[in-house]
């Protein structure tokens, strides 16, 4: 068991939590990577770049993490759903058995 916590629920919101900050870290070294808006070189060209590294990878972190959180908890089943239908998703029948129809495909009419 990777997380030590009893309740589902909190592992379920740390893991998610955990994923976003890990996906908002990639995000931050890609932004650096390619130098968008010459952030790489306006950091590192600094005189102290731990503390602008700190900023911009904990806002990503924090952001991303917070969004696949409450993505994921927003996408949870609620006790209102209905449950899913019997016989692994099967639609429900509508007025009988639905046949295909032959149709009579003819020539251009002059």
């Amino acid at each position: 068991m990777l997380l030590p916590f009893r309740d589902r629920l909190v592992r379920f919101v740390i893991a998610n939590a955990l994923l976003g900050m890990a996906f908002g870290a990639a995000f931050a070294g890609l932004v650096l990577w390619f130098d968008i808006a010459n952030l790489q070189r306006l950091i590192f060209a600094s005189s102290t770049p731990i503390p602008a590294l700190a900023l911009l990878f904990g806002s990503f972190m924090i952001t991303f993490g917070s969004l696949v959180c409450g993505t994921a908890i927003m996408l949870l089943p609620s006790d209102d759903d209905p449950p899913p239908p019997p016989g692994g998703g099967k639609k429900p029948e509508a007025i009988g058995e639905a046949l295909p129809a032959r149709v009579a495909a003819g020539g251009r009419r002059g």
